[in-house]
């Protein structure tokens, strides 16, 4: 179902580690438009939001930071994800609690 506004995928990593926040279904097209990041750990500490293409060893970045311990960012992206493509965080570090939102259309790129 198309919709203007949903979550894409949320999460908690405690890092050092890496999680998919969601897979993009058959059929549909996403947007990703805004991301909340928040430190909640003890240590200052590096996150990045990727995508990773189906079928590929193909990463393409969508935002990287470093944030000190209970530090957040809150951002305005555009980024275009296709059917099977992965929306993921990394962190070095520290513990992190990510949101991502945006958009969900059917039909493919």
């Amino acid at each position: 179902m198309a919709t203007r506004t949903a979550v894409l995928g949320r999460g908690t990593v405690v890092g050092p580690g890496n999680i998919v926040l969601a897979t993009v279904p058959l059929n549909e097209t996403w947007i990703a438009k805004g991301v909340s990041i928040r430190n909640t750990g003890s240590v200052t500490a590096n996150v990045e939001l990727y995508a990773t293409q189906v079928g590929t060893t193909f990463n393409a970045d969508i935002f990287l930071a470093s944030l000190a311990v209970n530090g957040y960012t809150i951002q305005t992206i555009w980024f275009v994800l296709g059917p099977g493509d992965k929306l993921q965080f990394f962190v070095d570090g520290s513990q992190f609690a990510v949101w991502v939102s945006g958009s969900r259309l059917l039909g493919t790129v």
